[in-house]
Formats: C-alpha cells, sequence, structure tokens
C-alpha cells in the first residue's frame, strides 16, 4: 500500500530522531482551544501534525504549530500565537494560518477558504506586498507541502 505524502514525511521524521526535534503531541482537547482563539476548524493533515508532532525543527527546518497548553504566548515554534499577532500587525486574513516561515518575508499558511479532499491548500503570502491580497498556490495539502521539505532536506 503506497502512504500518503503526509505519512511518509511523517515515517521519515520518526526515523531521524537525531535531526527532528519535536515538542510532541497534543490533544484534541488543546486543538478545541485552539480552533476557539483562531475561529478555524483545523483539519487534514496538519490536525494529524498537531496530534502526533506539535510543532518542531528538523534538519533547520521550523514548522510552526502548538507548543503546548500556553499557546497565547509568543515563541519560535508557536504558529498559533504567530498568526494571531500577523492578524492583528500586518492584516494577516483570518483564512490563513502561517505554517512555516523560512525568514525572506514569505510566509507559507494553511487557507482555509480553498479546501479540496478535507484539506486546506498551501499558500505563499508576503505581507509587505499583501496589499491585493493575493496568494501564490504551493502545494494542494499540508502532507504534500511536508513531503516535500522533509525530501528536500535529507
Amino acid at each position: 500500500m503506497k502512504l500518503s505524502p503526509y505519512e511518509a514525511a511523517k515515517k521519515i521524521l520518526l526515523s531521524e530522531a537525531d535531526i527532528a526535534n519535536f515538542i510532541g503531541p497534543q490533544s484534541s482537547e488543546l486543538l478545541e482551544r485552539v480552533e476557539d482563539a483562531l475561529n478555524l476548524k483545523i483539519i487534514g493533515s496538519y490536525r494529524e501534525f498537531l496530534l502526533t508532532f506539535g510543532a518542531g525543527f528538523f534538519s533547520g527546518v521550523k514548522i510552526l504549530g502548538i507548543p503546548g497548553d500556553d499557546f497565547g504566548n509568543p515563541s519560535l515554534l508557536n504558529g498559533v500565537s504567530y498568526t494571531l499577532t500577523l492578524r492583528k500587525e500586518v492584516g494577516l486574513p483570518c483564512n490563513l494560518l502561517v505554517i512555516y516561515n523560512p525568514g525572506n518575508g514569505e510566509l507559507f499558511c494553511l487557507d482555509f477558504h480553498q479546501i479540496k479532499d478535507d484539506e486546506p491548500e498551501i499558500v505563499s503570502f508576503m505581507p509587505e506586498v499583501g496589499m491585493g491580497l493575493q496568494y501564490d498556490a504551493i502545494a494542494d495539502s499540508f502532507g504534500e507541502f511536508l513531503y516535500e521539505i522533509v525530501c528536500d532536506e535529507f
């Protein structure tokens, strides 16, 4: 049986413990609190990632998520706090959830207005250029996005 992109990425991450450092599983109850704070229903492979890994690093790549119960406080891995802050400070649209910031001004986000097969699309968003609120589609799902960047690093 062929693995989904998310399951394939997960398998690689779990087998590379020496260069993968994740917070760890987060509870469904915590995820519900996060959904309330963001006013979004988190679905698909990103939901699975949060329940399995929470947030973390691998080979220098930082995937934002839920770093623990205190998701309202800023931290390097806190995608919730970061998203809420960017909504206030730069007008990040409420349908976007930041999952990756490579540090070059570009943000990679789940777009909850673009859902296919129960998966939000991954888009690139540049806050400085965001006046027209145009996004560039990057991947059909978080699983595809994660698999691509995991394979690029290993």
